[in-house]
């Protein structure tokens, strides 16, 4: 007993040396190794323990084999030992069979102390308690821990119900829960918006009874309940309400929900729109890789430092580089020495004061000729923290050398433009003469035109007048001539009587001139008193004048549609007689004269009459002389006149504001054609065709 005490007394020294001994036999070696201090302070606990049964200084008494040893302490240490032992996440199997070595120890170090059968027995009994002790209290820990694992674990399963139902039934995108058989076991509020149902009818049925039946065979939905495997993203496109949209499915196995049968939920995300942007994204990309590809210019993408991101490919063209060659160049590698310095600056100032970055510089070729480029960029562009500028330039070297051409050439163009500028000058100066004496010549012209008209008035007075004072005496030698051919014409001889009737015939026939002559000076001097005339109406009361003239010599008028216009009647009347007199006389032999007169309108604003006869005709070269007065194109006598009936016709014309020509062939008839202004647009002159 006295060697025990002494072994317990060393703090248990010789009992931890024998216990690590049989740990390291067992295989604890490692363990033990880590978890040194607390089988220490068991240890020790224990031989406490063991030597407050002893007293002290006294000899050892022999215990019997009923003592309790220590009533009550071998649990409490068991109890304790169990806090030392749990802090290291020690597993309750090794701590068990841990506690079987620390048993063995002990008993070892008694039995070499030479211990007593009742010591051994209560040391024994001893560890049973001390087992048994921590048994318990382990059993009670890791039991308490369970129940508030469970509670913890339904607490979370409730929520997580809540959390379901709640996500579930709030989501945006239409969602539904099916079985293993393809059953409907529950939908959201958004499903049944999209699909136009009511969840309580469609619980229960199969997703090809309710959707598009190619909703059911998706494999991945199957393979899920299968495999208990997640999916995602599986396009299908259903009919819905309002037409059929693109969805993306995607879906998790949820388990045996309440111990019942196998779910799993399906997500339905609508991608109609995104699939429409994408394409027409798609699109647009296309027709801007297009454009980029097949314009002319370079476009480049680059940042502050001149590292390119993005170069066309028609670089090729205009710098003989790839795309591929030119990104490790960068920017500024092959411009020319002596315009890097203001490329560089500007493309500073666009990245760090926004100018706008538009330079003209010198780039070597792939071949190593130069070019000259026009380089132009906007705005800097900010993007996940990256800044950069895109930008375009274009071979201008062509342009360029225009351009040095025209500025060698502009020196020379300025001396050209001051010699002209001069010789300009003289020239107006030259001008400025000529219009001078341009205006005296204008100035001499209207005192020669008012001369003229002062003469004209004055002619027209003088023939007015001599054609006045012609008439008594040219009536009184008609008269006398007539009286004197019938008093006397029997008592005359031939002779006599040929020489009287001479001179009536030239009586008569200046008797007549005077007439015409006076009625000619008659057209300008005379107001004219304007009305509205029926053409059809006036050259109706022509010919019934001069009936008694066409019965003569057999002949016809034929009359055509005519329209009204604004005249002096008198004068139209004059116009038209004389026409139509002109066309009777100047008949060919055994043809019967026919005359046809005849309107339309021109433009709305002229009138314009044709009188046609198939008379004798004439050379229409001789047309300006047939309206000159006394001018006759047939002199043999066998038609008479005095040549001033044409004239009288264009002076009435042109008094009216219109015009009088004709269309003519020997021997095929003449066609006058008179053109009057339906509105009388004043004096003479005003008017015109």
């Amino acid at each position: 007993m006295r060697l025990f005490s002494k072994a317990l007394a060393a703090g248990g020294e010789e009992v931890f040396g024998t216990f690590s001994a049989l740990a390291v036999d067992a295989g604890y070696g490692k363990y033990l190794q880590t978890h040194t201090p607390g089988w220490r302070r068991i240890i020790a606990d224990l031989s406490a323990t063991l030597l407050a049964t002893l007293e002290p200084g006294a000899p050892p008494e022999p215990i019997r084999p009923d003592e309790e040893f220590a009533e009550g302490s071998a649990g409490d240490l068991g109890q304790l030992a169990v806090a030392e032992l749990k802090e290291h996440g020690l597993a309750f199997s090794h701590c068990l069979g841990l506690v079987k070595l620390l048993r063995a120890a002990f008993l070892t170090v008694v039995e070499t102390a030479g211990g007593e059968r009742a010591l051994v027995s209560a040391l024994a009994r001893f560890f049973d308690k001390f087992e048994l002790g921590l048994g318990g209290e382990w059993h009670r820990l890791e039991l308490s821990h369970c129940l508030r694992e469970l509670r913890a674990a339904r607490h979370y399963i409730l929520y997580e119900k809540r959390r379901y139902y709640t996500i579930f039934h709030r989501m945006i995108e239409p969602a539904f829960v099916v079985d293993s058989r393809s059953r409907l076991c529950d939908v959201n509020r958004s499903f049944e918006v999209f699909f136009g149902v009511e969840g309580r009818d469609i619980i229960g049925k199969r997703c090809c009874e309710v959707l598009h039946n190619s909703l059911c065979t998706v494999p991945q939905l199957d393979a899920s309940l299968r495999d208990q495997n997640p999916f995602a993203n599986v396009e299908l496109t259903l009919p819905v309400v309002g037409g059929e949209r693109t969805v993306l499915l995607s879906g998790t196995y949820l388990g045996d929900l309440e111990g019942e049968f196998p779910m799993s939920i399906v997500v339905l995300q609508d991608v109609t729109d995104k699939k429409r942007t994408e394409q027409a994204l798609r699109e647009s990309e296309l027709k801007y890789r297009s454009l980029i590809e097949n314009m002319p210019d370079v476009t480049w993408r680059a940042d502050e430092g001149g590292h390119l991101l993005f170069i066309s490919p028609n670089v090729r063209k205009v710098c003989g580089y790839s795309p591929e060659e030119m990104y490790p160049l960068g920017r500024f590698e092959q411009i020319h020495p002596e315009d890097l310095p203001a490329v560089q600056a500007a493309h500073g100032a666009l990245f760090a004061r926004q100018e706008r970055f538009d330079v003209r510089y010198r780039l070597r070729r792939r071949d190593g000729t130069w070019i000259w480029l026009h380089d132009r960029a906007g705005a800097v562009i900010e993007r996940d923290g990256l800044r950069y500028a895109d930008g375009v330039f274009a071979d201008v070297t062509e342009l360029k050398g225009v351009e040095d051409e025209l500025e060698r050439h502009r020196s020379g163009l300025e001396e050209l433009v001051a010699a002209r500028t001069i010789e300009l000058q003289e020239s107006n100066e030259l001008l400025r003469r000529e219009i001078v004496e341009r205006r005296q010549v204008e100035e001499e012209l209207r005192l020669l035109t008012v001369s003229l008209a002062r003469s004209n008035e004055e002619l027209e007075q003088f023939a007015h007048v001599v054609s006045h004072d012609l008439r008594e005496p040219l009536l009184l030698i008609v008269a006398f001539s007539e009286r004197l051919l019938h008093r006397c014409g029997r008592g005359l001889d031939d002779k006599g009587m040929e020489y009287l009737q001479r001179v009536l015939r030239s009586a008569r026939r200046l008797q007549q001139l005077v007439d015409e002559l006076l009625q000619l000076s008659r057209i300008s001097t005379r107001g004219m008193s304007i009305e509205i005339l029926d053409l059809r109406q006036v050259v109706g009361e022509v010919v019934e004048g001069l009936e008694e003239r066409i019965s003569q010599v057999q002949g016809e008028v034929e009359i055509g549609v005519l329209h009204a216009i604004e005249g002096d009647r008198v004068l139209v009347r004059q116009l038209f007689q004389n026409v139509i007199a002109n066309a009777l006389k100047y008949r060919r032999d055994d043809v019967a004269p026919r005359v046809v007169v005849e309107g339309r309108l021109v433009n709305g604003d002229f009138v314009e009459v044709t009188v046609t006869d198939n008379g004798i005709g004439f050379d229409e070269k001789y047309l300006d002389r047939i309206f000159i007065p006394f001018e006759r194109l047939e002199c043999s006598g066998k038609y008479e006149g005095t040549g001033i009936g044409l004239a009288t016709c264009e002076k009435i014309v042109i008094h009216h504001g219109g015009i009088i020509t004709a269309r003519s062939k020997p021997g095929e008839g003449t066609t006058f054609v008179i053109r009057l202004p339906v509105r009388h647009w004043g004096a003479a002159g005003k008017g015109g065709c």
